[in-house]
């Protein structure tokens, strides 16, 4: 009696032994590709039935192991991403059954937020063989840019406002000026928003216009006085006053 061992399970490219063993003490072995030892190493492409027969004494016994072989999956991460600082993609893996991503995720699908340039990995796996793909998601920076502070004028005044940024940045304002510097008359307070673009990335700032009414004093109607007496003017609107006398009251 002859056993050529439990059936084999292999992913296609790997190697696998087979053993043949017998009770009987001696004898010759002889495998159905050729082979006249009782063990051999083989690397099958598909599924494939080996017959192993000892023969002693002019009597022979077989018996048969099956190779089973698997495809290696072709495991897919998805193509290389470019996306700017502080933003998330969600990346997507095919061509397997079960997915373990680099970043700890199990599922097929795995959400990073990277802050600088990162690789990662995903192993699939389906059946018993398994293969690893990997995937670049390049970060670019958002554009560093400066506003103006915010400014306080007078109803009809003019101020000057910009943003200062890096070479080759493109601005948009709020009142869709494309200027880096212009000048601006609000009536009433006005919040000015940029938003800075290169490569794709955004940076946004704003800057405030505080707009003050001027005073609309009135002193009264003329009056005449004899000389040397005292009369009280009295201004009607404002904060601070300043007369021409040197009081500021």
């Amino acid at each position: 009696v002859v056993s050529a061992g439990n059936d084999k399970f292999i992913c296609k490219g790997d190697n696998v032994t087979l053993n043949a063993t017998s009770g009987v003490m001696g004898g010759s072995y002889a495998w159905s590709n050729s082979v006249y030892t009782a063990s051999q190493v083989v690397s099958p492409t598909s599924n494939t039935v080996y017959t192993v027969t000892l023969t002693k004494d002019g009597c022979s016994g077989s018996d048969d192991v099956f190779v089973t072989v698997y495809d290696i999956p072709l495991v897919n991460a998805g193509s290389d991403e470019t996306i700017c600082n502080g933003s998330c993609i969600t990346m997507t893996a095919t061509g397997a059954n079960s997915y373990t991503w680099s970043t700890g995720s199990a599922l097929q699908t795995a959400t990073v937020c990277p802050t600088t340039t990162t690789t990662y990995t995903v192993t699939g796996t389906k059946d018993i063989c398994s293969a690893v793909d990997s995937k670049v998601v390049t970060v670019l920076p958002n554009p560093n840019i400066v506003v103006s502070p915010n400014q306080e004028i007078c109803n009809g005044e003019t101020v000057t406002i910009q943003v200062v940024t890096e070479p080759n940045t493109d601005v948009v304002w709020s009142n869709t000026s494309t200027q880096k510097t212009f000048d601006v008359s609000p009536t009433t307070t006005t919040t000015y928003s940029v938003t800075a673009m290169k490569n794709g990335c955004t940076t946004s700032a704003y800057t405030v216009v505080t707009v003050k009414d001027i005073p609309d004093i009135k002193l009264g109607s003329d009056l005449t006085v004899c000389k040397n007496s005292e009369v009280t003017l009295t201004a009607n609107d404002g904060t601070e006053w300043t007369w021409n006398t040197g009081y500021s009251t």
